[in-house]
């Protein structure tokens, strides 16, 4: 940084942790709202409709 308020290895440990979270995130989402029954059929139009 041009400022000087962060030293080289505080900088260094911020990126690597965006760029962790950055990948890991949507897998670890994916994984906590796994559903764990199976999905249920689709609606079809007709009965959307009435």
């Amino acid at each position: 940084m041009v400022s000087g308020t962060l030293d080289k290895p505080l900088q260094a440990a911020i990126v690597i942790i965006v760029i962790l979270t950055t990948f890991l995130a949507p897998s670890l989402l994916r994984f906590a709202f796994k559903q764990s029954v199976e999905p249920q059929e689709p609606i079809e139009q007709a009965d959307l409709l009435g």
